[in-house]
């Protein structure tokens, strides 16, 4: 036998030894660890890179902005490339979260240059070049609006107080209706006639909260106030799911409804969002509501469904990861606290598989909102030891006081003639 042979074997299994150590060490590009990708995590196996969660939100807060963000600020939706006020609305959120003032000046003068109307709203839908509607989509100004209102301390930038106010003014002067129960935020200034359309994922506590405080102006709370207990109504008290659309009459009553173009209605694309936004309120009602919607929520994980009936189970088969998403902000509400990871990371990792413009931000979005408090919320301050408690797996439904007390001030600060639209928001 030739000398050479055993020498090349001997080079050949230091190469593979190498490239096996090379592997074991190579990070997923976000950071996740090895439990969370799946591997074993026993007495044999070592945990190779552990991220905190602000590192994680960090992270997958510059994944989205760095994927979807153009060079002059646009935010471009996939695949058709067109924009949105929503789009431009999360970007901001995001890029003020890890204080990227750079970035969020960009998106900010594309929104304001291109899709700001002379209502002072943001139109909704931008293609090739021009609007192409000009309904107003609500949760677009108001996360626009809380942007604007926390980059303004942040950048130490007036101009944006300044636009953050004048988003809030409009908003309240044309996407808040007042029926007898209290004050509503309606799905766009097309739905303030009876019965009131709204979207529950649309209401956010948090940014209700931050434009109180900002404007001086004591009707928000009574739209934070309201809105919870409105959707404690059409949750029945947490025991079925928020609908992507309902309607309200004039005592202020909820019914889940069909969206404005049609579509059934189901817990889906859109009312997913509505737990991440109750998880991380400052008011105790918001946060034992998000809570008390972990059961429904984990059945329609359970029930394998693409979108759900209101009471989790399927009504079109196939896993929705944005659905692990919403699990995940009612288990933190719930101090359900090992299950939040597991459940972004795997939100994270059909991400990773599949990009979309839209799981790539509610990714980012649960992240900030529910793991730090990097945008102001408090879904990391405990709640009250009814809502708190590892060893609690089920939420009893709950009941919404007209007069709920804050848990503790938001850090707000960062010291630490228009027809009814086609339904307004898309979904990956």
């Amino acid at each position: 036998m030739s000398k050479r042979v055993p020498q090349l074997l001997v080079a050949m299994v230091a190469l593979f030894g190498l490239l096996a150590i090379g592997l074991a060490l190579r990070p997923d590009h976000r950071g996740s660890s090895t439990e969370a990708s799946g591997a074993p995590n026993g007495p044999n196996s070592t945990s190779v890179t552990t991220l905190s969660p602000t590192e994680k939100a960090v992270n997958a807060s510059r994944d989205f902005l760095d994927r979807y963000v153009e060079g002059d600020g646009r935010v471009r939706r996939d695949p058709d490339g067109d924009t949105v006020s929503e789009g431009q609305a999360y970007a901001m959120l995001l890029a003020v979260a890890i204080g990227d003032d750079t970035r969020f000046g960009l998106v900010w003068n594309w929104a304001r240059t291109n899709m700001l109307a002379t209502n002072g709203s943001l139109s909704w839908h931008w293609v090739n070049g021009a609007i192409v509607d000009r309904n107003a989509a609500t949760d677009a100004d108001i996360d626009a609006a809380r942007a604007l209102l926390l980059a303004a301390d942040r950048f130490s930038v007036p101009a944006y107080r300044v636009d953050g106010l004048s988003l809030e003014s409009a908003l309240l002067q044309q996407e808040v209706v007042q029926p007898s129960s209290g004050p509503v935020v309606v799905a766009g200034p097309w739905a303030t006639a009876l019965p009131y359309t709204i979207n529950p994922s649309y209401l956010s506590p948090v940014a209700f909260d931050l434009f109180a405080e900002a404007s001086s102006d004591g009707r928000w709370t009574q739209v934070r106030t309201a809105g919870t207990a409105l959707l404690s109504t059409v949750t029945d008290g947490g025991r079925s799911l928020p609908p992507d659309w309902a309607v309200v009459d004039g005592n202020g009553t909820p019914t889940p409804s069909t969206a404005p173009g049609g579509a059934a209605m189901a817990y889906s694309y859109d009312a997913f969002r509505t737990i991440p936004r109750l998880a991380e309120a400052c008011d105790a009602p918001s946060r034992e509501l998000a809570a008390a919607l972990w059961a429904p929520a984990s059945r329609a994980i359970d029930s394998r469904a693409a979108t759900a009936n209101l009471d989790g189970s399927a009504q079109t088969s196939g896993d929705n990861p944005l659905f692990l998403i919403a699990a995940a902000a009612s288990a933190r509400a719930a101090g359900q606290t090992t299950k939040v990871d597991s459940l972004l990371d795997q939100a994270e990792q059909t991400d990773d598989r599949s990009p979309s413009y839209y799981l790539s931000a509610w990714v980012a979005l649960a992240r900030v909102l529910i793991d730090t408090q990097l945008l102001g919320g408090c879904a990391l301050s405990p709640v009250s030891s009814t809502v708190t408690g590892e060893a609690q797996t089920t939420n009893s439904p709950i009941s919404v006081s007209s007069s709920p007390a804050p848990i503790s001030t938001p850090p707000h600060k960062f010291n630490s003639g228009i027809s009814t639209p086609t339904p307004l928001k898309e979904t990956s």
